[in-house]
């Protein structure tokens, strides 16, 4: 080896080693880390197709090395997320540790919550040449997977890569730890469409989406008929239990609610033949269209008039209505007391037990007791304030008004049994724990209390109880005052469809056909597509590095107080794989955060997030077998 080229090496290899992260002396301050000092932003890129090279996709199919097996867990493919260029990321990210070439491709298993105790993940980096790949995923095990939004799951494909593709840039953000702003975004803003055909959006349309949009006005007719004959079961049964009662046992509750179950009744009674014509309406309107061929797609004619078809039918739904809101149940609280010592103990063990039992019935009282009090003087103000409001319409029942009263002596009584327990038992319970610290140890347990020892012990005895505290329902919950309620509405519920799951199939279709063929789609679906999925990509934006947040959008309001002390961890990540605390510490980084999001179609936990912890040492060398997974939300 050539001299010049051996100094060579060597300086490359101090050169990498410059730009390993180095612990300060102030390690428990996450904020000086190297690791935590820079991120990137990771944005979703809209419109489509994208004028710039990516640097990377989410969802899509993976490019892998021919060698490289798909990953597996128990036998089953894992779910392909996201594959990120590791030549795009800044130098400054993570310290200046990990790959800066070649790719970082990012799976899950099919189930994935925020309760799971250790999810299993897989991260994979290769360089090289790859090509394009996908497994199949079995019906049974597709429907098992969690973290797919539910409408999503009826359409996608079903393989280890289900998501639609969507292209990703890099926005570095250098000190954001401190909180920087508001992140930058290289997306163009985009008009909201000013009118738009739902037959060009629709497009292609084909019989499997008309079927099921069929199938979803059925669907909501057969519910309003069931929820019409539920309604009437309730009223006639309330009406009969009425009827059967002694005249002289009704209340005035029972009444009102005799007038609800009979005006419900005429209701039902008169809208249901509107409800059979709708229904026949609908069925008769569909007929000739349940004939067209099922082997090509729909045209636009046909699909615009099936909306004419369609156009005009409406169908009355049941509605709830509360006229007058209920109460909840309320407790009795009682408190009875017992003398330990009416038997004398034989020994200074029996003894210490009383004495422990006295203890134990006087913290428990007194732990809670303030709390209660507060609640019950609040209650008596609360109730007072509202009997005295004769004129509110909520309280001209006289049921209510005397159950509400009912509650306010209760809650007087409660606080006068407090009251009273509290004047003595928290002396009660210093007294008890002096006498079994004058014992000793508990080497004198096993020792009998002779005669003269327990006339020293008998006078300190004096008033010292067990005190036992008991709650019992004293008043049952006040029921509300439910009615029936008909409104009239549209069949298709708007231009685009007629239910939340034909929305979703309509979202989920209108994705797919924008991620993989925007360029062809005519301009009405193209410009309609284009600003939902505007608006999808700026609601969570993802992450590398840094720490994580609840938000990528608006990054001024975070604190890096809330990760720089081991006893602050805790105070936004409070659960990790079961573990008091996630490691977001000096021997670990943030490899990627990930946020549900309409457009792969993935959820974590609530609506939340997903993230990627990584040892620190691992990273340095690229070694990705050590990645931690944990789902907030």
């Amino acid at each position: 080896m050539a001299k010049s080229h051996f100094l060579e090496l060597i300086a490359g290899f101090k050169r990498r080693g410059s730009r390993l992260p180095q612990l300060g002396p102030h390690a428990d301050d996450l904020s000086v880390l190297p690791q935590f000092r820079s991120c990137v932003r990771i944005e979703k890129i809209v419109p489509l197709p994208a004028q710039e090279e990516p640097a990377g996709w989410y969802g899509g199919k993976p490019q892998m090395p021919d060698g490289m097996e798909w990953p597996m867990q128990d036998g089953k493919p894992m779910l392909f997320l996201a594959q990120l260029n590791c030549s795009f990321l800044p130098q400054n990210l993570w310290g200046g540790a990990g790959p800066r070439e070649g790719w970082l491709l990012f799976f899950l298993p099919l189930t994935v919550t925020a309760s799971t105790p250790a999810i299993e993940c897989k991260v994979l980096h290769f360089t090289g040449m790859a090509t394009e790949r996908s497994v199949d995923v079995s019906e049974e095990d597709f429907q098992s997977i969690i973290w797919i939004m539910r409408d999503d799951k009826n359409f996608l494909p079903r393989s280890a890569a289900p998501f639609p593709k969507w292209p990703v840039r890099f926005h570095e953000m250098p000190d954001v730890a401190e909180g920087a702003g508001e992140a930058p975004s290289g997306n163009p803003p985009v008009p909201a469409p000013a009118s738009w055909s739902p037959a060009e959006y629709a497009y292609p349309f084909t019989p499997e989406l008309f079927q099921h949009q069929l199938n979803s006005l059925n669907t909501k007719i057969g519910k309003q008929c069931s929820a019409f004959k539920s309604r009437w079961r309730r009223h006639y049964a309330g009406i009969k239990a009425f009827e059967a009662k002694d005249p002289a046992a009704i209340t005035h509750h029972e009444k009102c609610q005799y007038e609800i179950d009979c005006r419900g009744i005429a209701e039902l009674r008169k809208h249901a033949p509107s409800l059979a014509a709708a229904k026949a309406k609908v069925e008769q309107a569909a007929a000739p269209f349940s004939r067209l061929p099922r082997t090509q797609n729909i045209s636009s004619s046909d699909w615009m008039a099936f909306l004419n078809a369609m156009e005009g039918i409406e169908f009355p739904a049941v509605e709830w209505q509360t006229e007058r809101n209920g109460e909840s149940r309320y407790y009795k609280t009682d408190i009875s007391y017992s003398l330990p010592f009416d038997e004398r103990p034989k020994t200074y063990g029996e003894y210490a037990e009383k004495l422990g039992a006295v203890i134990t019935g006087a913290s428990g009282f007194v732990k809670s007791a303030s709390l209660f009090g507060s609640k019950a003087e609040k209650t008596i103000a609360f109730q007072k304030r509202y009997a005295d409001e004769v004129v509110d319409k909520e309280i001209t029942s006289p049921d209510l008004l005397e159950f509400k009263e009912t509650r306010r002596k209760l809650a007087q009584e409660n606080i006068e049994t407090h009251e009273k327990a509290m004047s003595f038992l928290p002396e009660c319970r210093e007294r008890a724990f002096a006498l079994r610290n004058e014992i000793g140890g508990r080497e004198r347990y096993g020792e009998e209390i002779d005669d003269q020892s327990w006339a020293a012990i008998q006078p300190k005895l004096q008033g010292l109880v067990i005190a036992t505290e008991k709650s019992t329902l004293a008043l049952p919950a006040f029921p509300s005052l439910e009615a029936t309620d008909i409104v009239y509405r549209p069949i298709l519920g708007g231009p685009a469809g007629s239910s939340h799951r034909w929305h979703g199939r309509f979202k989920v279709g209108g994705i797919e056909r924008y991620s993989s063929e925007s360029a062809s789609l005519p301009e009405g679906p193209r410009q309609y597509a284009e600003y939902m999925c505007l608006n999808a990509a700026e609601k969570h934006q993802d992450g590398m590095g840094g720490v994580p947040r609840w938000d990528w959008v608006d990054t001024s309001w975070f604190s890096a107080d809330l990760y720089r002390r081991p006893e602050d961890q805790s105070v936004m990540f409070t659960d990790y794989n079961n573990r008091r605390a996630a490691p977001y510490d000096k021997d670990n980084a943030l490899l990627l955060q990930l946020f549900s999001s309409d457009l792969p179609g993935w959820i974590f936990g609530d609506l939340s997030h997903i993230v990627f912890v990584i040892p620190r040492d691992k990273l340095t060398k690229a070694d990705f077998s050590d990645v931690k997974v944990i789902v907030q939300g």
